[in-house]
C-alpha cells in the first residue's frame, strides 16, 4: 500500500503541474500511477486528500525553515537573508509546482485556502514572538505580515518566470532592502 500511495503522490505532482488540482480526478490519478481506482480509494479517501497531503508536505517545509532560522533574541540580519534566500531558492527549484500549490490556495472551496491562512497567521505569531524578544516591545501584526508576505510574493513571481541566477540575486537584494527598511522605520517610530 505504501508503494501505491507514493505513486499516487508522484502522479498528483505531475498532474498539478500540467493542469491544476481542480481538473484532477481519481481516475486520472489511478491511471497515471498505474493502479486501479479501487486501489486508489484504498490509499486515499478522495482527490482532495491527495492534494491536501502534498500541500501539507510543503507547509511542513516552510514551518521547519522558519523554526530553524528564527531564534528568540537574534538580530534579523542573522536570519532574514537566509530565510529570504531559501524562499526564493524554493521558487526557482519548484517553479511550476509552487505555482500550482498557490493556485490550489486560491481555488474556491479548497482546504488549502484555510491551511494557507492558518500558516500565514502562525508565521506572523512566530515573528511577533521573535520581535518582542529582540526589540523589547510588541510588534505590530502588520509589520510581521509584511515580513512574511514580501518574500512569498516575490517567490510566486519568481516561480512563474525563467530567471538567471543574477536576476534572483537582485530580487533577493530588493526584498531584503524592503524588509530592512520597514523594520528600521518601525524601530525609529518607537524610539520615544
Amino acid at each position: 500500500m505504501a508503494e501505491q500511495r507514493k505513486r499516487v503522490l508522484e502522479a498528483a505532482r505531475g498532474l498539478l503541474l500540467e493542469r491544476g488540482s481542480g481538473d484532477i480526478t481519481a481516475k486520472d490519478l489511478a491511471d497515471r500511477a498505474g493502479i486501479s481506482r479501487a486501489t486508489f480509494y484504498r490509499c486515499f479517501d478522495n482527490v482532495d486528500a491527495v492534494i491536501d497531503l502534498l500541500y501539507n508536505e510543503f507547509l511542513a517545509r516552510v514551518t521547519q525553515r522558519l523554526e530553524r532560522h528564527i531564534q528568540p533574541g537574534t538580530n534579523p540580519a542573522t536570519w532574514l537573508r537566509q530565510l529570504v534566500g531559501e524562499v526564493l531558492g524554493d521558487a526557482v527549484e519548484m517553479g511550476p509546482y509552487l505555482v500550482a500549490l498557490y493556485r490550489e490556495e486560491l481555488r474556491p472551496g479548497s482546504p488549502a485556502g484555510d491551511a494557507q491562512r492558518q500558516r500565514v497567521e502562525a508565521q506572523i505569531d512566530r515573528i511577533c514572538d521573535w520581535w518582542t524578544s529582540w526589540a523589547g516591545f510588541t510588534a505590530d501584526r502588520a509589520l510581521a505580515r509584511a515580513i512574511v508576505l514580501l518574500p512569498q510574493a516575490a517567490g510566486i513571481s519568481l516561480a512563474q518566470a525563467n530567471v538567471t541566477g543574477a536576476e534572483k540575486a537582485r530580487l533577493e537584494e530588493a526584498v531584503m532592502f524592503m524588509i530592512e527598511a520597514t523594520i528600521e522605520r518601525y524601530l525609529r517610530s518607537h524610539e520615544d
